[in-house]
């Protein structure tokens, strides 16, 4: 079992979002608020530079007080790249085109609509 509980979902923005919670279990504040600067560490490292639109959730459990900055590390990014799915990248139009990344929600696959807001063009 690993050190991180994980919740990933939609995000209603164009960007990912990341948060953490770090319990207590029984531990002082320093401990805790070093559980937290690692999490937000390896997030500022290793996860938000390839991570799609979505929001995350990451829950500390008791066994991330124990692991040493080396398997902290791993478990944590072994774990957000278990659940989260980078964006698909489709061929673009252009002859010389790498691909272009896009969201893989549903809403842009199925080719529905965008809802009415501020910036759209609906009627």
């Amino acid at each position: 079992m690993g050190a991180f509980e994980l919740r990933v979902c939609a995000s209603p923005l164009a960007v990912p979002r990341v948060g953490w919670i770090v319990p207590k279990y029984k531990h002082g504040s320093v401990e805790r608020n070093l559980v937290k600067r690692r999490v937000r560490e390896v997030v500022r490292l290793d996860v938000l530079p390839g991570l799609a639109p979505c929001d995350v959730v990451i829950r500390a459990l008791p066994m991330a007080y124990d692991r040493d900055w080396g398997t902290f590390r791993r478990e944590l990014v072994r774990a957000v790249q278990k659940l989260v799915v980078p964006p698909r990248v489709v061929p673009s139009a252009d002859e010389g085109g790498a691909g272009v990344p896009t969201d893989a929600s549903p809403d842009v696959t199925s080719g529905a609509a965008p809802p009415p807001g501020p910036m759209s063009s609906a009627p």
